[in-house]
């Protein structure tokens, strides 16, 4: 198994998974800015379960099951280890899901002017298909 599942309060395991929804609802949450430079050292207890009550709602809603913030809280785990574990957990997969969509995103800006290159090559040389000279 390649991720960590999270121990919830109602003894459900929750596995972590990050997509483009994730981000999207981490960004509407406000988490991104509360730890923005901040680790969970850095953090009161307070803000700590609070922040892992979103993180929990925010990976909840993006594996398609509908709560609200809630019933998020209520299954948070109170434990400052289990939160820890919360963070670290959504802090490697949240990387890992920026490291592919960055290379997806270099892959296909080089294949996009490789493209435009062969094309300003072909006018150069006389070769077009779109004048019919080949």
């Amino acid at each position: 198994m390649k991720s960590k599942l999270i121990k919830l309060t109602d003894g459900s395991k929750l596995e972590v998974k990050v997509n483009f929804y994730t981000l999207y609802l981490v960004k509407m949450n406000g988490i991104d800015k509360k730890l923005d430079g901040r680790t969970e050292e850095d953090l009161t207890e307070e803000e700590n379960v609070e922040l892992a009550g979103k993180l929990i709602y925010v990976i909840l809603r993006s594996n398609g099951l509908k709560v609200d913030e809630e019933e998020a809280m209520m299954l948070t785990p109170m434990d400052a280890d289990s939160i820890r574990e919360i963070f670290e957990e959504f802090e490697k997969r949240l990387n890992e899901y920026k490291k592919k969509n960055r290379r997806r995103s270099l892959l296909l800006r080089g294949r996009r002017s490789q493209r435009s290159n062969r094309h300003r090559l072909g006018r150069i040389h006389g070769v077009c298909k779109k004048d019919g000279n080949e």
